[in-house]
């Protein structure tokens, strides 16, 4: 049985290339099997999942497999709209600052932000990714970005009663 907590799933989200592909189980980590039971909790509770085009393209570029078909899985494309919230919402000086700031190339968070600009054209409920650059290019578009971990079923935590001994008369 899954440690997701079903009620805790978005009716919509978007998820990154790190998700899909841990998923997919093209890799293996610590994220790996929350990654897939998140995935496959979506699909059973019949979710929606959003995979941009770029995502898309990352993944099959990296190890060609093909992507399931499914009513839940819905490929949203980086169409002319996009541009648009792209180029207002998150403008190349955000990108310029965010370089600077995390050390990862233009060209690295330019895909990030294709990502995020489908996911507020899409109207995603949220970005579901492992990594903190969504984070940051997110908050332009007023979108929020959950972790794989955030949808586990929550501990209870159940208070540790010492006995001290006999009772004590009363």
């Amino acid at each position: 049985m899954s440690d997701i907590d079903r009620d805790l799933l978005p009716a919509r989200c978007l998820i990154d290339t790190g998700v899909l592909i841990r998923a997919l189980g093209q890799f293996e980590d610590e994220h790996a099997a929350t990654c897939q039971d998140f995935f496959d909790a979506m699909i059973e509770c019949k979710k929606q999942i959003l995979l941009a085009t770029p995502v898309i393209a990352e993944v099959l570029r990296g190890q060609p497999a093909p992507i399931p078909r499914t009513p839940s899985i819905i490929p949203v494309a980086f169409d002319s709209r996009a541009p648009e919230i792209l180029g207002i919402e998150i403008p190349v000086d955000v990108l310029r600052s965010e370089s600077q700031k995390t050390g990862h190339s233009r060209t690295y968070l330019k895909y990030d932000a294709m990502i995020v600009a489908c996911a507020k054209r899409w109207a995603a409920e949220c970005i579901v990714a492992l990594d903190g650059d969504h984070g940051v290019l997110a908050q332009h578009v007023q979108i929020p970005v959950r972790h794989p971990r955030d949808f586990l079923r929550r501990q209870v935590v159940i208070p540790f009663v010492k006995k001290s001994g006999a009772e004590q008369p009363g």
